[in-house]
C-alpha cells in the first residue's frame, strides 16, 4: 500500500516538473506563452549557438596553440633522479655558470656571450626570479610571523602604487593644482 502511495507521489512530482519546464527554444519559432522566457526568444537561441562557437574556439586554441608550447611544463633539463624535487627557482640548464657578481672584467664579454637571449629564456629567468623572491621573502617556512608577512605584502603594494602613480602616470606634478604659476 505504501509503495502505491509513494509511486503516486512520485508521479505528481514528475508531472509538476514537466508542467513547470519551459519549452525548448528553436531559432525561428516563438514560444507559445511569452512568460516562458525572461528574455526574448531570439537571444536565447543566439546565446546558445554563440556559446558553443566560443567553446569550440577555446578547445581549438588549447589543442593547436597552447598544447604545442612549453608553458606550464617542467624544464627539459630537470631529471628527478639527479636533481630530486623540482624547485621553480633553480636553473637546471647545461651551462650553469658563475654569478654575475663573481665575473672578472676580462671575462665579461665571454660571460655575456654564453647567455641565451631568446624570449622564452628571458621569460623563464623572470619566472625563476619571482619564485626565488617569493621563497626568500614571503615563504611561511622561513618567515612564520604573519605580521611580517602582511607588512611585506603591504610594502610591495605601496611600492607598486608609487611606481604606477609617480613614474607611469606622472601624477606627482603639483603645479597643475597651483593657483598661480610663476
Amino acid at each position: 500500500m505504501s509503495q502505491i502511495r509513494g509511486k503516486a507521489r512520485l508521479d505528481r512530482v514528475v508531472d509538476w516538473f514537466r508542467k513547470e519546464m519551459p519549452p525548448k527554444p528553436y531559432l525561428f519559432e516563438k514560444p507559445k506563452n511569452p512568460r516562458d522566457f525572461p528574455m526574448p526568444w531570439f537571444f536565447n537561441a543566439f546565446n546558445k549557438a554563440f556559446g558553443r562557437f566560443m567553446e569550440r574556439q577555446g578547445v581549438h586554441f588549447y589543442n593547436n596553440v597552447f598544447n604545442k608550447t612549453e608553458i606550464g611544463l617542467y624544464s627539459k633539463d630537470w631529471n628527478p633522479r639527479v636533481h630530486g624535487i623540482y624547485c621553480h627557482w633553480r636553473y637546471y640548464g647545461k651551462n650553469q655558470d658563475i654569478p654575475f657578481s663573481e665575473v672578472k672584467l676580462r671575462d665579461l664579454r665571454a660571460w655575456f656571450g654564453r647567455r641565451d637571449y631568446s624570449p622564452s629564456a628571458i621569460w623563464a629567468e623572470f619566472c625563476r626570479l619571482i619564485y626565488l623572491y617569493r621563497r626568500d621573502y614571503f615563504s611561511g617556512a622561513y618567515f612564520p610571523n604573519p605580521v611580517e608577512f602582511f607588512a611585506r605584502y603591504y610594502f610591495l603594494i605601496m611600492l607598486l602604487a608609487f611606481v604606477i602613480r609617480g613614474l607611469i602616470l606622472n601624477d606627482f606634478d603639483h603645479t597643475k593644482e597651483a593657483l598661480y604659476h610663476w
